[in-house]
C-alpha cells in the first residue's frame, strides 16, 4: 500500500490510498481517501504528523505521530521508525 498527499488548506492534506498489487494489476482508483495533518513548529519543521487510519468513524481522531529528536531513544513499531525516518529528512 502506498498513500500520495495532496494538499488542501494549511496544514491539512488528503492522502489517496492505492493497493500495490491491484494498482499493478491496472486498478488505478484509490481504495480510501483518509484525512492527514501536519504540525508544523516555529521553525518551520515537521513537529507531528496525524493520519485517519482508524478507519472506525467519518469523524474519529487522527493516530499522531510525533517527531523523536535525533540521539532520543523511543520504543516505537515498524512503521513509526519508518514515519520517524522520513519525518527526519
Amino acid at each position: 500500500m502506498h498513500v500520495l498527499f495532496e494538499h488542501v488548506t494549511g496544514d491539512f492534506w488528503v492522502g489517496w490510498a492505492y493497493i500495490d498489487q491491484l494498482t499493478r494489476a491496472g486498478h488505478l482508483r484509490p481504495e480510501a481517501c483518509l484525512r492527514a495533518q501536519f504540525r508544523v513548529d516555529e521553525r518551520g519543521e515537521v513537529a507531528g504528523f496525524g493520519f485517519d487510519v482508524r478507519l472506525e468513524e467519518i469523524d474519529g481522531p487522527l493516530v499522531w505521530f510525533e517527531r523523536v529528536k535525533a540521539g532520543r531513544k523511543a520504543a516505537r513499531g515498524v512503521g513509526e521508525a519508518k514515519l520517524h525516518n522520513l519525518l527526519r529528512r
